[in-house]
This record gives structure tokens, C-alpha cells and sequence, in this order.
């Protein structure tokens, strides 16, 4: 089997999902880094990057937006509150 292959079946495992890897890495991040009682700011921001239409929360660090959850939205325009729902509400959770 070539390395293309062998990589490409390593990286479409269902295990590869944002909720299973990016989201504790970045809260583990968090926490070691940020001082407890320490005011942590968040931005939400709809963007749209080529023909994908992204909502992003992001926590903002030392003058940059570090991305902490996002979503695909499947049509074109603004997001609705219930998608804004479904990208804080994993972030509040952790």
C-alpha cells in the first residue's frame, strides 16, 4: 500500500473530529497558560473563505485570534442564533 494511501486512511478515521482533538488540546492550552481569575475575551465572527462559509469563536491572545471552535455553515449569509449556539456552547462547556 503506498503512503498516500496509508496516510489518507490514518487521517479519515471518525476519531479526527474538532470535538476529539482541537477543542481539548486548545482548553488544556488554556488552562496552563492563562491565570486563574484572569478575564479571558472571546470574539464570534462569521467569514466567508473562498466558497466556505465559516462561524468561528475565537479567544483573543496577545493581540491575535486563536481559533477555538468553528462550524461550516451549509448556506451563504449570516448566521443564525441557533448556529451561534452550537459554536459556544461547547466552549462554555469546557
Amino acid at each position: 500500500m503506498s503512503r498516500y494511501k496509508k496516510l489518507h486512511r490514518f487521517l479519515s478515521e471518525n476519531e479526527w473530529t474538532i470535538d476529539n482533538i482541537w477543542l481539548p488540546l486548545v482548553i488544556g492550552w488554556i488552562k496552563g497558560s492563562v491565570k486563574q481569575n484572569k478575564v479571558i475575551y472571546l470574539a464570534i465572527d462569521r467569514t466567508k473563505w473562498q466558497s466556505n462559509n465559516i462561524l468561528m469563536v475565537s479567544m483573543i491572545w496577545l493581540k491575535r485570534a486563536i481559533p477555538i471552535y468553528w462550524k461550516a455553515l451549509e448556506k451563504q449569509g449570516n448566521s443564525t442564533w441557533e448556529n451561534q449556539q452550537f459554536v459556544l456552547t461547547p466552549v462554555f462547556a469546557a
